[in-house]
């Protein structure tokens, strides 16, 4: 269609538009997920959905509201673009003068739309745009507006494992943290349940380094990240099987030939997924960032991995990554309770040594104990260990694990 057009073409352009047709909604069809309703969808909010910036800019410079409404839904425009991560859409409704505080039928407000969009990607800079156009129409936005849950959309950027898009909520939107609430259990799982199409090992990776990069950017904006929130975390990692110790040396899955031949090919940061799978974590730490595990899972030789092979390698790679978070918060138990007499590089020294023979499970139950007040009777400083012993019986007899 040429953009010039006759008075008559105009007419039934916009006629065309006019004719809302039903159509049943997938569950990624709308960002208010109303599966198996008729929902009317205009053409216009179909280019919107698709991402068709050309029909979007048309149907805008031919009269089209930028905030006209999906029946039922009360989704407008700007909610469908950036819940299906639309840029060049988004771009041109802001720049229409699109309002970014409208709220859908569910509360929802476009921020809350991108914070929950549809699929796991988090690698642009939509919030960042969206702010910057914003910034530049002087137009004020909600960004701490609750919805019908009473969730901003930081506290979904974080359920939803976004770490990009929660940096930007903090750092241009200037999100409110005193008023944030962390999210719990169950969003986390609603997350899980769209993303069910993925592989187990994509699943499982993408789950372990979204969280942990979350919340390394809460902490570097000040998140003050109590005792209760990081056993939290820790609980909901277990969800992962991010407990999980690496192989040990008589298992083989690792020498298979044929996840060898495929994981020589796969590249991180300089590495390969073979090399990667055999340094110590604590190397790995400072070589590989959480975005980058994140990038290696959605990598296309990835899904081509041996399938046998798949779960031990995410479990592998998921004890790995999360190893700092897990000992440092493991050591800070520790400290609380060793003796007052040390200084505090003595303490940190200390417990740092008691601590690092143990997998991940093992330093879970030491901050489960230090909450239960129970860590100063295991830990015993004069030898320099944990009362392993004490610390299995105790936690099998009241099934920690399963807690």
């Amino acid at each position: 269609m040429e953009k010039m057009m006759t008075p008559s073409q105009k007419e039934q352009f916009l006629r065309q538009d006019d004719y809302l047709f039903n159509k049943r909604l997938s569950r990624s069809s709308s960002c208010c997920l109303v599966c198996n309703d008729e929902v009317c969808v205009s053409r216009f909010h179909r280019a919107c959905e698709d991402g068709r910036s050309d029909l979007v800019g048309q149907f805008l410079e031919f009269c089209r509201d930028p905030d006209c409404r999906v029946l039922e839904t009360d989704d407008s425009p700007l909610h469908l673009t950036l819940y299906h991560d639309r840029k060049s859409s988004t771009e041109l409704l802001l720049r229409a003068g699109a309002d970014p505080n409208l709220a859908n039928s569910i509360g929802w407000t476009p921020l809350h739309a991108l914070a929950n969009r549809d699929g796991g990607d988090d690698e642009d800079d939509t919030t960042r745009t969206f702010f910057k156009i914003l910034a530049q129409r002087g137009k004020e936005v909600a960004v701490d507006a609750r919805d019908d849950l009473g969730r901003t959309p930081l506290e979904c950027a974080v359920a939803s494992l976004k770490p990009n898009v929660v940096d930007a909520l903090l750092e241009h939107g200037r999100a409110d943290l005193a008023n944030f609430r962390f999210p719990r259990q169950v969003y986390f799982s609603k997350w899980l349940r769209r993303s069910v199409g993925e592989s187990r090992l994509c699943l499982v990776l993408r789950a372990a380094s979204g969280m942990m990069a979350v919340m390394e950017r809460l902490k570097r904006h000040g998140y003050p990240f109590d005792h209760a929130k990081v056993l939290f975390i820790l609980k909901l990692s277990g969800l992962h099987g991010l407990f999980n110790a690496p192989p040990e040396a008589n298992e083989r899955w690792h020498e298979d030939e044929r996840f060898q031949r495929f994981a020589k090919t796969i590249a991180i940061r300089g590495l390969t997924l073979h090399a990667l799978l055999h340094t110590r974590a604590e190397d790995a730490t400072k070589l590989v960032s959480y975005e980058e595990y994140a990038r290696l899972a959605k990598s296309p030789g990835f899904a081509e991995l041996p399938e046998e092979c798949q779960t031990a390698c995410a479990k592998h790679l998921c004890a790995k990554l999360t190893r700092k978070f897990f000992l440092a918060w493991a050591t800070e138990c520790l400290m609380r309770v060793a003796p007052s007499e040390m200084s505090q590089e003595v303490k940190l020294q200390l417990c740092e040594r008691m601590l690092k023979p143990f997998r991940n499970a093992i330093l879970y139950h030491v901050c489960l104990a230090a909450e239960r007040g129970l860590l100063r009777e295991l830990a015993m400083f004069e030898e320099m260990k944990i009362d392993e012993v004490k610390l299995d019986s105790l936690f099998s007899r009241n099934k920690i694990v399963q807690d």
